[in-house]
């Protein structure tokens, strides 16, 4: 059984800046450093139609994995970007990722459809774990410049 989670987080930044930051994969590969490592992350910004194949290790220590995002959607002037991924016992994960101007500068909303089989909610948990991270990672790279 499928399980959807929502996050949102304010950043005292432009909506358009954060919305870049967002979609480019190196700065993925830092905020969810140290609880998943890729292997064979493109650099750059995420694009439409874009299939990204690479192996995820959880924490480091756990074995690689093959895992799998293929890019659907990915417009900067709607500030949206959805994939569809799967791998490492998740049958499918939809994230969707939207950036909206807000009150202190900008928000942004994640949308996370999981489907694990019976490990969903474990990998929930896991999930609601790496957004949390990832949010405190981005304000600092954010204050750092």
């Amino acid at each position: 059984m499928a399980r959807q989670l929502t996050f949102r987080h304010r950043y005292p930044v432009d909506a358009d800046r954060l919305f870049a930051m967002a979609i480019d994969l190196d700065v993925l590969e830092a905020v969810s450093r140290p609880w998943v490592q890729f292997d064979h992350l493109p650099s750059g910004p995420a694009q439409i139609g874009q299939r990204i194949d690479v192996a995820l290790s959880l924490l480091g220590v756990l074995p690689a994995q093959p895992y799998s995002m293929h890019v659907v959607t990915c417009d900067p002037e709607a500030r949206l970007l959805r994939s569809e991924e799967h791998g490492m016992g998740i049958v499918r994960l939809v994230h969707e990722l939207k950036v909206e101007p807000s009150d202190i500068g900008a928000l942004q909303i994640d949308r996370v459809v999981i489907d694990a089989g019976w490990r969903t909610e474990i990998a929930a948990l896991w999930v609601r774990l790496i957004y949390r991270w990832r949010h405190r990672v981005l304000r600092r790279l954010l204050k750092t410049g």
